[in-house]
């Protein structure tokens, strides 16, 4: 199931919906928000948290956005069983170079105050 990217990322973005509607209520959270005005860019979960103005109910959201780095992960998990110091040290180097530009990635799509938090999350399930 998590060999296929596409099925892989429908898998993590059920698992944090799970996780969030297990934790928050219903009005706490949405889905597919568009976190950037005229923005085309949706990001899957976002925390509602109230805004400066909530005399009009104008929500400030929290991104939240499902990664899963599998192959990485994988070749780290690999090199730890094999007990070799700099494979290990280059798989966890390659892993957070993957991580942070995801990261990057999430940044730049999601995040826009005032209309979101100066920062979001990203779930490694």
């Amino acid at each position: 199931m998590l060999s296929n990217v596409k099925t892989r990322g429908i898998w993590g973005e059920m698992q944090l919906g799970n996780l969030l509607e297990q934790a928050l209520t219903r009005f706490q959270y949405e889905q597919n928000v568009a976190g950037k005005p005229h923005s085309q860019e949706r990001v899957e979960y976002a925390v509602r948290l109230p805004g400066k103005d909530q005399q009009f109910d104008t929500p400030v959201f929290l991104p939240i956005d499902s990664k899963i780095p599998q192959e990485d992960y994988a070749r780290l998990v690999e090199a730890s069983q094999t007990g070799e110091v700099k494979s290990v040290e280059a798989a966890q180097k390659a892993l957070l170079v993957v991580v942070r530009a995801e990261a990057k990635r999430i940044s730049e799509k999601y995040i826009e105050p005032p209309y979101t938090t100066d920062f979001a999350v990203m779930f490694l399930p």
